[in-house]
């Protein structure tokens, strides 16, 4: 799913059309956050967008650090009006009864995400969402919750989850600093060759530069314990 997000329409739907180029299954556009209580000027902005991708699949990102985002009934007008549309990405405060609300609402025609809230990810699948999609870095870890929960071992993808509670905690204080941390353990596993993040003013501190560290070799040794257990073998499966 290639990210297409912009304040402006045409930008959107350029880089939707470079993600079906390279192969891309679908685009996800944020709402812009200055549209947000202004659903016709919501609904004008995507009809732009749709009617200029065909019928490449749209997933709407509902982002919202502040509030709860669009409201049910606009998401449910979107839907109705928007025939591309085929998933949401649901990142608002809060976002666990917003999921179950859309799914009452709209059954299984819609693919339902969380992001953000991955420190609900427990809840989130109690209340059937298709996946979360939080960031990369700890994809194995996360994973093998999912598929533990998924094959009805809720009590152990609870036990996983429980021992992520660190890392979650530290790195979701705010957006940036969940960036920083990210990218900073992507290094970490070789994968990433440096941290650097866009916004230009973060820095380290002393104080949360060690515990960055700390909690990057906590994480590595979780990961490691979980990838030399049986419970990868059987999530793989």
């Amino acid at each position: 799913i290639v990210g297409a997000s912009d304040p402006q329409p045409g930008n959107c739907i350029q880089q939707a059309h470079l993600g079906h180029s390279v192969g891309a299954v679908a685009y996800l556009v944020a709402v812009p956050m200055n549209l947000y209580g202004q659903p016709k000027l919501i609904e004008a902005f995507f009809q732009e967008i749709v009617s200029a991708t065909g019928d490449f699949p749209l997933m709407i990102q509902d982002l919202d650090f502040t509030g709860p985002g669009l409201d049910v009934e606009t998401i449910k007008h979107l839907i109705d009006i928007l025939p591309s549309l085929s998933a949401l990405k649901i990142e608002t405060i809060p976002a666990g009864p917003k999921y179950t609300a859309i799914r009452e609402i709209c059954g299984n025609e819609i693919f339902i995400a969380g992001g953000w809230p991955i420190s609900q990810m427990i809840e989130a699948l109690d209340r059937g969402v298709d996946a979360m999609i939080p960031e990369s870095s700890m994809v194995q870890v996360l994973c093998t919750i999912d598929q533990s929960y998924r094959t009805g071992h809720r009590e152990e993808a609870i036990q996983i989850f429980n021992r992520l509670q660190p890392v979650l905690g530290f790195s979701h204080q705010n957006l940036i600093l969940s960036i920083a941390f990210c990218k900073r353990l992507l290094v970490r596993k070789g994968i990433f060759t440096t941290d650097q993040i866009r916004i230009a003013d973060f820095k380290w501190d002393q104080y949360n530069d060690r515990i960055a560290s700390e909690i990057t070799e906590y994480f590595l040794e979780l990961e490691a314990s979980i990838r030399s257990s049986k419970i990868v073998e059987r999530s793989l499966l």
